[in-house]
């Protein structure tokens, strides 16, 4: 005997959960691509980390340089009796606090290039910071042009980030999921109409029979109404997530745009105070070589 049993119309069951499975795999997908934005993120904190104490240390070095030039100073005009005792003694302890932060900025540096391994998946017996990243000569040049930078507003940037922030790609394909959760809620309160057909054989005889036949469940205890009321609620929740994270992804740029801005301005600003504060040093230290700037008037321009 041979039976077959052919579903003819399942009224979107199949489709329904096709859709939702390919809307959970586009969700896994864009999930993966968040995560790998994240490592991104977090790879290049450590990384500006690195170059932000590698300049730090480029200072601190420069300034025990300059106090230890300045002691040389303070002990040849107190020998010529053209400086006060005091005078050496205040710049010894300048040249002690110097080398003191150019020993805390070293440290910071070593903890920055430990972080920025680690932010790599290198542990320290397999790598150095040097094998993956030289000390550069001018740490704030390199560090403000490793990214591009960009100029437009909080506005444009939504815009930008609605079609390929993943975070929201993730949501709008789990938005997607649930609701097709919902079609195939609502498909499976209808029955399913099949086509069977029967083979058999008698010797000598064949009989074959073929009929349509609906499948539905008489009594199920109103769980196919529960499962469409929770899958509406599954929906809904996904989209109130959609609508939270498109808010929260608008005030994000707002913030960020609003910071950017600043730390544009306020480095434009800054390279114009070292350039002045250069020149003062200069000029205070060429007027307490002729006795017109005092000691202190030497450690503030520093």
């Amino acid at each position: 005997d041979i039976a077959l049993d052919i579903l003819i119309c399942d009224w979107g069951r199949i489709d329904a959960r096709e859709l939702e499975a390919r809307e959970n795999l586009v969700a896994a997908q864009r999930d993966l691509a968040d995560e790998e934005f994240a490592v991104f993120n977090e790879v290049a904190q450590a990384y500006f980390g690195v170059l932000r104490n590698d300049a730090l240390l480029e200072v601190a070095c420069t300034n025990e340089h300059v106090y230890a030039e300045h002691l040389k100073e303070s002990e040849t005009l107190y020998s010529a009796g053209e400086a006060k005792k005091l005078d050496v003694l205040k710049a010894r302890v300048d040249l002690s606090d110097a080398r003191l932060a150019t020993i805390n900025a070293s440290n910071d540096v070593t903890t920055a290039s430990a972080e920025f391994l680690r932010s790599l998946g290198l542990e320290v017996d397999a790598a150095t910071r040097e094998d993956v990243l030289a000390v550069a000569e001018n740490a704030f040049e390199t560090a403000h042009r490793n990214l591009t930078e960009t100029r437009y507003d909080a506005t444009e940037g939504l815009q930008l980030a609605r079609t390929n922030a993943p975070a929201l790609m993730v949501l709008r394909a789990k938005l997607r999921a649930a609701s097709a959760r919902v079609d195939y809620a609502v498909a499976d309160l209808l029955p399913e109409l099949r086509l069977s057909s029967a083979f058999s054989f008698a010797d000598p005889t064949w009989n074959w029979s073929w009929g349509f036949k609906a499948v539905q469940t008489i009594l199920d205890g109103f769980r196919k109404e529960t499962a469409i009321d929770r899958a509406v609620v599954d929906m809904e929740t996904a989209r109130t997530a959609v609508e939270v994270a498109e808010q929260k992804l608008s005030y994000d740029l707002a913030v960020a745009t609003a910071n950017r801005d600043n730390a544009r301005k306020a480095f434009d600003t800054a390279t114009v105070a070292v350039r002045q504060a250069r020149e003062n040093l200069e000029t205070v230290a060429a007027q307490y070589r002729v006795g017109d700037a005092s000691r202190l008037d030497f450690t503030d321009a520093v």
